[in-house]
Order: C-alpha cells, then sequence, then structure tokens
C-alpha cells in the first residue's frame, strides 16, 4: 500500500504543475483586460461565462467529480474578473 507521503509528494508536484499552468492563464486573462479596457467592453460576459461552463464541463471524464471541477473553473472565472477589474484606474479598491 503506498505511504501517505508518497501520494502527498505527487499532490505537491500536480500543485506546482497548476500554478504554472495559472500564472499562464493569469497572463492571458491580463491581455483579455486589456483589450477590453481600450475597447471599453464590460469585464462581466455572462452569455460567454455560460458557454465557458458548458464547455469546459466536457473536460472531464469522470463525472463524480464534475461539480467540483466546474467549482473550481467558477472560481477560476471570478479571478479573472477580479484582475481585470483591478487593471482599470477607476479600480475603487485593488487587491494587495
Amino acid at each position: 500500500m503506498e505511504e501517505l507521503a508518497e501520494i502527498r509528494n505527487r499532490i505537491d508536484e500536480i500543485d506546482r504543475r497548476i500554478a504554472q499552468l495559472f500564472e499562464m492563464r493569469m497572463s492571458e486573462c491580463k491581455k483579455v483586460g486589456i483589450v477590453k479596457k481600450r475597447i471599453d467592453a464590460q469585464i462581466l460576459d455572462a452569455h460567454r461565462e455560460e458557454e465557458v461552463l458548458e464547455s469546459r464541463e466536457r473536460f472531464i471524464h469522470d463525472k463524480k467529480i464534475t461539480v467540483y471541477w466546474i467549482e473550481v473553473v467558477k472560481c477560476l472565472m471570478k479571478v479573472s474578473k477580479e484582475y481585470q477589474w483591478n487593471l482599470r484606474e477607476d479600480c475603487p479598491s485593488p487587491k494587495k
């Protein structure tokens, strides 16, 4: 049987990889935010968010965890919107 420490070490490595992908995602979100600012577009695009949720659900093969994956995607979108909002000069309270 696997030792708990071995499993946790693999989780640590997965988290490192997720962090790298998160940085890449946020870099792209920054670009989206800059374009939205330039064209004076709203940060929230509810139609796009619905499309994203529907498409991302298909990324998961184990249907028992789909609901958790959708929560992760919702969290990513929330963080992305906050980041885009904070790129604007008129942001009332940027996150530190």
